[in-house]
């Protein structure tokens, strides 16, 4: 399914959430043309991503803190970057948001979407990283995911009849047809209705000539 058009993406209510996804789901997203930072999934345009899985591996870097984590269909480089006035903070775990997680732990991240050396990774700011200790997390989370694929991602956006004309969308299957046959239904509903009122225009008159032929002519003197 085609990207919605650039100036359109304003309809789209999906455009400033989230998409909570797997993770092989984030990798097979397709890049938007001349529009960096942005892909496609089912047409709808997506810069936000939202993952669970566990941490694979940490690195603690001056300005960033990395963690690979995988969800069991595949891993991703989620990168939060620390604020400047932090930069020198050894450890972060007293400073909110900035909670160092470790190997083993089942995060949930919230991020933006970035190409890095030919890679997905995922931006995060402090505070989008959420641990959990609850072991049936990770398998709500994947049900959530293709209750979502399924009820909502798959969906077309309804753009409005003008706007479909003016940017040349294409028709959902099947919505042309309906449009079409409410046509032709309403042009039933109004031939017969034009019809109908002719008739009875007709019946009016008949009625008034035979009344005028009934009622007596007045003699001369």
């Amino acid at each position: 399914m085609s990207t919605l058009p650039m100036t359109t993406w304003g309809l789209d209510p999906l455009l400033h959430v989230p998409f909570q996804l797997m993770i092989f789901q984030v990798h097979a997203l397709v890049p938007v043309p001349a529009c960096e930072g942005v892909y496609s999934h089912h047409g709808h345009p997506v810069g936000m991503v939202e993952i669970m899985g566990v941490i694979q591996s940490v690195n603690r870097a001056l300005k960033y803190i990395s963690y690979t984590v995988d969800d069991g269909t595949g891993a991703i480089q989620c990168v939060m970057w620390i604020p400047d006035n932090h930069l020198m903070v050894q450890d972060t775990n007293s400073i909110q948001g900035l909670k160092m997680f470790s190997l083993g732990d089942v995060v949930k991240v919230k991020g933006y979407l970035e190409a890095f050396r030919d890679s997905m990774q995922i931006d995060v700011q402090p505070g989008c990283i959420v641990g959990y200790e609850d072991p049936n997390a990770e398998t709500l989370f994947r049900l959530q995911v293709l209750n979502l694929e399924r009820n909502v991602y798959s969906k077309p956006v309804e753009l409005p009849y003008f706007v479909r004309q003016q940017f040349g969308v294409v028709t959902p299957l099947g919505e042309e047809e309906t449009t079409k046959g409410d046509s032709t239904k309403e042009d039933s509903t109004n031939g017969e209705a034009t019809k109908g009122n002719a008739t009875k225009v007709e019946a009016t008159k008949k009625e008034a000539t035979k009344k005028e032929q009934r009622s007596p002519r007045k003699r001369s003197p």
